[in-house]
């Protein structure tokens, strides 16, 4: 998967930056940014994970003005358990709380079944 930022029109030399959740891109091995021209950047997800979904910025600047532009991945997740449901006994006529919590993107939808 990649983002890719170019810059149609600009005076050269250009800088690209990415930026993420308005701060600069830390270090992590499964993210790569590449130069691929002097008004374009790719940025390279060679794995991608859960806590890549967030808002990217592309700042593209010269010696006359800066701009950029910032779109929102949204990496799917497969729902896990937060907290599993067990079992519970209870005399009868007395209330029972079962927990069920459940975690992903989409957000999971939780159905209790008898």
């Amino acid at each position: 998967m990649q983002l890719s930022c170019t810059v149609t029109a600009g005076d050269l030399p250009i800088t690209i930056n990415w930026l993420k959740d308005n701060r600069h891109l830390q270090h992590d091995p499964d993210v790569e940014s590449k130069q691929t021209s002097d008004f374009s950047m790719v940025l390279v997800f060679k794995k991608l994970r859960e806590h890549h979904s967030g808002s990217y910025t592309c700042e593209a600047a010269n010696a006359a003005a800066a701009v950029n532009h910032t779109a929102t991945l949204r990496v799917k997740v497969s729902p896990k358990w937060v907290v599993e449901p067990g079992g519970g006994t209870a005399l009868v006529g007395s209330t029972v709380v079962l927990d069920c919590s459940a975690r992903g993107y989409p957000t999971p939808v939780l159905t209790w079944m008898k």
